[in-house]
């Protein structure tokens, strides 16, 4: 998924096959920038109710 921020794009990948092969279109796409490769752990909170 590929998607303008105010600061630039961010793009979300699900494997590292798909982040590789992305790496050369980036390539062509960005004058400066900084790329990181790295594994994480993601959690994510969305629109949750609180229990009372």
């Amino acid at each position: 998924m590929t998607r303008p921020t105010g600061s630039g794009l961010r793009v979300t990948v699900f494997t590292e096959d798909r982040v590789r092969d992305f790496l050369s279109r980036l390539d062509e796409l960005v004058v400066n920038g900084l790329v990181i490769l790295d594994e994480c752990e993601v959690i994510r909170y969305v629109d949750r109710e609180k229990k009372a």
